[in-house]
């Protein structure tokens, strides 16, 4: 059974609402002419399970809670994107805040299908280098572009008694950088012309020993078919496996990292690497981020070691970056990169228009076990349901579908969230190029805790990481093409699959009862977070004002908070280690005060004194006029409406939490799914593997 903490709601597709006032009616100086009103919130959010937003201060080695002054409390801006996923649900807004022109990849030898397919003996060697503002790849000086493989053994042979490392800790933890300043001057990026046979060669690529005092390693290193001299140690970063072919070809199983690499240098012809593949190489070697990405690991030492660190977007510089060896500099060297496919071919391809990067044969990576991107983006993808030719893309307010009710109440900033090549400003009317932006009309504040609160005694210890948007078997679906039978029912979900759809907008299950324990993860203590939370019960008071709010906006407001219940017993998460269920808070909302202008015609049954609960029914049923136009369910009825306030149940989530359901699951765990939910062929095996929470046996 699959299990995670976490649940996806559905999205309709082509719906977006527009929102029930126009921008260009929007004023802060003069009420709304449908109706406006200016209010007082005052809302009581009780801790039903620990809590923790905060962050690690500089001196402490634990998050802990946010303290202003003598009082613990949540952030206004944390509550504000709380608030603004839950009126983008509940009004069918837009998606927005995804990465929509983001490649995911896939990691392994036996691959997915024609394009992903990295075969061990056709993996190339290669040099990649920026020149005259573009990227080439050369391939080492050999005629087959070959390389060979010397064992980590022989690198520690030569080592110097005050470099010495154990095998262990080079194979799993130490960096590119680490690795060369360890190795002897004549190693550090020199070519060298002897090297010497193993015993034993084995099966696969042929090895070579840089010294004579392996066992059998007397003899001079020879080979038909691969270089045999002239060659640079290469090192990559830590990686715990090499993958290999097994009985399962979804496998990534094998036996641990034994080898580095023996490159012969650069050729002399080298090969235009399109912009947009840099991007996406980039972007997959980068932080996760809109605005091209931070690079991380190899690929930000290899950039900060040559100088190429702008050439990106998204650079962002560490006081603590490590101390790169010169050797990693050397100027008539690139980086060293791994290649498969017909590089030739890249003489054919239109650098500036070229195909998608996974649907074509050719890639490279920084180690032999490539990261190969999958066919379509996640813009591709979450097109679907929008019936975007060109993926799924933010739109300018101004655009069609643009102004959706997130927007006109929390405000927005064109480009904000989009990607680095549409977020450019287009020129406006008064010849500037800033971006167009809307002020919201609602401000949240912090929500203080009694000043005698206390957290609890002793922080709590784990990995608390989830599988990103990249594990594909829970994150997408079928779409509506393999559900109508045109491409078969056989079709895999994957981000290289044509009729894959995002399974929907990512919540965790609320539940009464956080996990007794969290998980421990593979043992790596940079994985791992101590966290400090408050304790359940307790309470923090705080207020929400909105100005020139439409009656029916007020009510999507209302109901974001409440999720059309006054009692409490819907609630929201919060902070730290949702998925173990912390941070569920329950609401308790008052209407301090609420000053309504009614338009002439206006002839809602609302007032000033209106109840919550009035409020909210007024904004339901506006929108089920809206719904029905479009031959939809009434909004209670519509299956998204009904996942999102069965995910704010807690009763809903402790059935689940009861059967196991929402059991975060060891990395194995992951593997173990991906692999039940296709083949090397593309074939389904099962239908989506998690099951919903409106379907509880």
């Amino acid at each position: 059974m699959a299990t995670a903490p976490y649940r996806f709601i559905p999205i309709e597709p082509g719906y977006v609402q527009a929102a029930p006032v126009k921008r260009e009616d929007i004023r802060f100086d003069k009420p709304l002419a449908e109706g406006s009103l200016s209010a007082v919130i005052d809302v009581e959010w009780t801790a039903k399970t620990p809590i923790c937003v905060g962050a690690k201060e500089d001196t402490s080695s634990e998050v802990r809670p946010l303290k202003i002054g003598k009082r613990y409390c949540l952030p206004g801006t944390s509550l504000r994107g709380m608030l603004r996923s839950a009126v983008e649900i509940a009004t069918f807004s837009h998606l927005g805040r995804i990465n929509s022109s983001h490649h995911h990849g896939v990691r392994d030898f036996a691959g997915m299908g024609d394009y992903h397919s990295v075969k061990v003996g056709e993996v190339k060697a290669g040099w990649l280098k920026r020149e005259g503002g573009r990227w080439r790849i050369y391939p080492v000086r050999h005629r087959d572009a070959r390389f060979v493989l010397v064992p980590i053994d022989s690198l520690l042979n030569t080592l110097s008694e005050q470099n010495r490392v154990d095998f262990s800790t080079w194979q799993t933890s130490m960096s590119v950088a680490e690795k060369y300043a360890q190795l002897p001057p004549v190693y550090q990026m020199r070519p060298n012309k002897y090297f010497y046979a193993l015993e034993k060669e084995g099966k696969g690529l042929p090895r070579a020993c840089l010294t004579r005092d392996a066992p059998g390693s007397s003899r001079t290193f020879q080979s038909s078919t691969h270089p045999i001299k002239d060659m640079y140690v290469i090192c990559t970063g830590p990686y715990r496996q090499e993958a290999t072919r097994t009985s399962n070809p979804r496998a990534e199983e094998g036996t641990p990292k034994k080898n580095e690499a023996l490159f012969p240098g650069p050729g002399i012809t080298g090969y235009l690497i399109p912009d947009a593949w840099m991007d996406v190489f980039h972007g997959m070697h980068s932080e996760y981020a809109r605005d091209g990405g931070n690079p991380r690991g190899a690929w930000r030492t290899w950039l900060l070691a040559k100088g190429w660190q702008g050439e990106f977007k998204g650079f962002k510089a560490s006081s603590d970056e490590e101390a790169i060896p010169d050797c990693m500099r050397e100027e008539k060297l690139g980086i060293p990169v791994f290649w498969k496919g017909d590089i030739a071919n890249l003489e054919n391809i239109d650098p500036d228009d070229p195909p998608a990067p996974g649907l074509q044969s050719f890639w490279f990576s920084l180690s032999r076990v490539m990261r190969v991107p999958h066919g379509y983006s996640v813009g591709d993808v979450a097109g679907r349901l929008y019936s975007e030719a060109n993926g799924y893309h933010l739109p300018r307010m101004s655009e069609e579908d643009g102004w959706d009710f997130a927007r006109a109440m929390f405000g927005e900033v064109d480009g904000a969230n989009d990607s680095p090549e549409r977020a450019k400003p287009g020129k406006r009317a008064d010849g500037t190029r800033r971006e167009d932006a809307q002020r919201g009309r609602v401000a949240i504040g912090f929500a203080f805790a009694p000043e005698n609160t206390r957290p609890e005694s002793a922080s709590r210890r784990g990995v608390f990481g989830q599988p990103r948007e990249s594990f594909w078997p829970f994150y997408l679906r079928h779409g509506d093409v393999v559900a109508d039978g045109i491409l078969g029912s056989d079709r895999t979900v994957s981000y290289s699959s044509e009729a894959a759809v995002p399974a929907g907008r990512k919540r965790t299950v609320v539940r009464s009862a956080e996990a007794p324990a969290f998980p421990g993860g593979n043992g790596n203590e940079n994985t791992e977070t101590n966290v400090r939370f408050l304790p359940k019960g307790t309470i923090f008071t705080g207020q929400i004002r909105v100005h020139n709010f439409h009656p029916v906006e007020f009510g999507a407001l209302l109901y974001a908070l409440t999720f059309g219940v006054e009692d409490g017993s819907l609630w929201h998460q919060l902070g730290r280690a949702k998925g173990m269920g912390h941070g569920a808070i329950s609401p308790r909302v008052t209407i301090a005060k609420c000053d309504l202008v009614h338009s002439p015609d206006d002839e809602a049954a609302i007032g000033n004194n209106s109840s919550v609960s009035q409020w909210i029914g007024h904004f339901r049923d506006w929108m089920n006029k809206q719904m029905e136009v479009r031959d939809l369910p009434a909004h209670a009825d519509h299956p998204s409406i009904k996942m999102l306030e069965a995910m704010a149940n807690p009763s809903v989530g402790d059935t689940m939490a009861g059967q196991h359901k929402l059991d975060t699951g060891e990395l194995p765990d992951f593997k173990n799914w991906r692999d039940v939910s296709g083949s090397q062929d593309g074939t389904m095996s099962g239908p989506y593997p998690l099951s919903s929470p409106l379907d509880l046996s």
